[in-house]
């Protein structure tokens, strides 16, 4: 039933296409709701392992004798807008919080290297879920943000795996809440965030119920130039399995070619430490720098 409903979100994004048929030159009014609009109001927090992307991470794990490699193939589209350029009227200067609604589908998967440019996939783990996202922004440039995911996780052995390791279940359903303040720079965009998730479902039953977190991401362009900007951000969690409380981190930075929060090649560097993000290995500890690329 949860993947028939998940799969019908899915779907309504072909319905925009038959709506802007009927008229193309009519734009969405700011009173009424409108369907898929450009971009995502609130940005994946950069340096969040959980987190759509469609990129490869080169990395070396202690527990390989060769590279590893993570493949992220998956995106998040924000599906319906509420609010959008609603002026408030006690304040002309001060634009309503925009609210919208939206969906996410991605994969992380671990893949190994081998000799003739051969790449077994070992394992991966399946994200889907919905969202809803809202941004207030303030008069002296500063910004309120925050989105809830409602979510589901799953993860797979695949036959690349070299090593035999018993098969199990791994599945995981929780709510994901992120709060974010960006304050007004002449430099370029800042945010900090705070938030948790609430397991409310998960199989095995050896995870803490809740999950605090907290980072800060910057978006800065650089020599003046709008197609290039410098993407940073660091991500900290903390996490309980089987009863043992740890801390996991996580950092990237980079230079993106294309648009500040649209299009474009982002080359970088990653570094993770903590319980693997990998659900068929969450009994093992990675701790690795790897270089990449994503495209947004």
């Amino acid at each position: 039933m949860r993947i028939s409903i998940f799969l019908f979100i899915a779907c309504c994004a072909l319905i925009p296409s038959a709506l802007q048929s009927q008229d193309a030159t009519e734009r969405p009014s700011p009173e009424r709701p409108s369907w898929v609009p450009r971009g995502l109001l609130f940005q994946p927090l950069r340096a969040n392992i959980i987190e759509s992307r469609m990129g490869g991470l080169v990395s070396v794990l202690p527990q390989t004798p060769r590279p590893a490699l993570r493949l992220d193939i998956g995106h998040s589209i924000d599906l319906f807008v509420f609010n959008r350029g609603n002026v408030l009227p006690t304040d002309t200067a001060q634009t309503a919080p925009e609210v919208r609604l939206g969906a996410d589908f991605f994969t992380f998967t671990r893949l190994r290297s081998e000799i003739n440019f051969r790449f077994p996939v070992e394992t991966t783990d399946f994200f889907f879920g919905v969202n809803a996202s809202v941004k207030a922004p303030f008069a002296d440039g500063s910004s309120l943000s925050g989105r809830l995911r409602v979510a589901h996780i799953s993860a797979h052995l695949v036959d690349g795996y070299p090593q035999y390791q018993e098969t199990f279940v791994y599945s995981r359903e929780f709510v994901d809440a992120v709060a974010a303040f960006s304050p007004a720079t002449s430099f370029g965009t800042v945010r900090f965030y705070a938030g948790a998730s609430l397991l409310f479902h998960s199989i095995p039953d050896f995870f803490g119920t809740a999950i605090p977190q907290l980072g800060v991401d910057a978006t800065i362009p650089l020599l003046g130039l709008h197609w290039l900007s410098l993407c940073a951000g660091y991500d900290a969690k903390i996490l309980t399995v089987s009863g043992a409380t740890s801390l996991a981190q996580s950092a990237q930075i980079g230079v993106k070619i294309g648009e500040k929060f649209g299009h474009g090649v982002l080359l970088s560097a990653y570094w993770y430490d903590g319980v693997s993000l990998h659900g068929m290995f969450y009994k093992q500890r990675d701790s690795y720098v790897g270089i990449g690329f994503q495209i947004e």
